[in-house]
């Protein structure tokens, strides 16, 4: 069976309509870059967010969990075993 006949059919007004879909999506998002307010780099600079990392709720979670896992995966008719380490992050 040749691959032209193993494709489905997709009707030509399906494609065109379809294509003035993605031609109306990308004349609004060219448009919306127009009205985008951009601030310079030192003034994004002084507005970044401020961050306490002293504060308690801010700091990382460290993993209660230290464990090795032993898995088989099969992998192309030849079984392998995989071995897991899950371990705590030194901080």
């Amino acid at each position: 069976m040749r691959a032209s006949r193993a494709a489905p059919f997709i009707p030509q007004d399906f494609c065109d309509e379809i294509s003035e879909q993605y031609a109306e999506l990308r004349d609004e998002f060219y448009a919306s870059l127009e009205d985008r307010k951009y601030v310079s780099l030192a003034e994004a600079q002084k507005r970044r967010m401020a961050v306490d990392w002293k504060d308690p709720a801010n700091a990382p979670v460290r993993p209660k969990v230290r464990r090795v896992r032993e898995g088989k995966m099969e992998n192309q008719a030849s079984l392998h075993t995989i071995h897991v380490v899950v371990r705590s992050a030194r901080w």
